[in-house]
């Protein structure tokens, strides 16, 4: 066995560095939340948000699909209880273009919109002291690219793929010392 990390503890992202809100919290919240860029001290960019209670626990996650989901349902088709808009049944996406005033006054009354109704639950988790190949399996078996971490039932941050990736190539994958 090599002598690196096998487990993820050291690639999570904590979560004093990960996008959170609360899920009393607005989707203005959320698109804020979005709209900053990462600073080249804190260069994280993640592609979803924790949505977390008032005791902090984690309750969901919201994308950014979520987000505009929220902000107007009858163009992406999804509306609260799994019902479908008569939008998503046009043929041609072209003519989404004609609903354009409706999907405009639509957002904008949306805005103030908690993001609790939208949130996606927190399909699955992985702890901390969780393999390093067990991740990547995991993770692509879930088709996703970012997953929390929990150490002793708490919330510690997120781990990418990204950082999976970059251990296995950089780490793991090197070429043999002669």
């Amino acid at each position: 066995m090599s002598e690196q990390a096998k487990d993820i503890r050291e690639m999570v992202i904590p979560l004093e560095r990960c996008p959170r809100l609360y899920d009393h919290q607005t989707l203005g919240d959320a698109i804020d939340l979005f709209a900053l860029s990462p600073s080249p001290e804190d260069p994280v960019d993640l592609h979803l948000l924790l949505v977390l209670d008032q005791q902090n626990n984690l309750v969901g996650r919201l994308s950014r699909t979520d987000i505009l989901r929220g902000l107007v349902p009858s163009l992406l088709g999804m509306r609260r209880g799994g019902s479908t808009s008569s939008w998503s049944n046009i043929e041609d996406p072209h003519l989404t273009c004609l609903y354009e005033d409706h999907a405009l006054a639509e957002c904008g009354g949306n805005r103030t919109r908690s993001v609790r109704s939208l949130m996606r639950p927190v399909d699955f988790t992985l702890s901390a002291d969780t393999h390093i190949l067990e991740a990547i399996v995991v993770l692509h078996r879930h088709n996703t690219s970012c997953v929390p971490v929990i150490d002793n039932r708490v919330v510690i941050g997120l781990l990418r793929f990204e950082e999976l990736f970059h251990a296995m190539c950089n780490t793991w994958c090197t070429l043999p010392q002669d």
